[in-house]
């Protein structure tokens, strides 16, 4: 997964956790209610992982 993560354009795409690399233009929001995750348009949930939790926040902030 590290090294797919690195071919990927990081302004475009983040790692939400271990084994989720998501597109961010498929991003609808992230909740932080209980558990981070991340709601996709098409309503998929992809959980955040604590240590990527500030990672994916300052991703779906620069995108504005």
């Amino acid at each position: 997964m590290a090294s797919l993560e690195a071919e990927l354009d990081p302004a475009v795409f983040v790692r939400a956790h271990r084994a989720a690399i998501v597109n961010l233009d498929a991003v609808q929001e992230l909740t932080t209610r209980d558990d981070s995750c991340l709601r996709l348009v098409d309503g998929t949930r992809v959980p955040v992982s604590r240590a990527r939790r500030r990672q994916v926040e300052t991703a779906i902030g620069a995108r504005g």
